[in-house]
């Protein structure tokens, strides 16, 4: 939610913190902004030469459980 003013936001958060809602208790704080997350990059933006990406088993896994319970 936002707030007019920081006075209001910190009353709000005081009297909403730990208040009971559907049988559980509201944990309510004031937000802060994240840190910016490293960019980790997808295969498209990989550089040329760079080698390829590991590859996985298409399709179902219910092949692959079958398969270890009757070893």
């Amino acid at each position: 939610m936002e707030f007019e003013d920081e006075e209001t936001a910190i009353a709000a958060v005081e009297q909403f913190d730990g208040h009971e809602l559907g049988g559980r208790n509201l944990r309510i704080n004031v937000a802060e902004d994240r840190p910016p997350r490293e960019r980790n990059f997808r295969f498209n933006d990989a550089p040329r030469g760079a080698p390829p990406r590991p590859s996985r088993p298409k399709g179902s896994r219910r092949g692959s459980r079958g398969k270890k319970r009757s070893l």
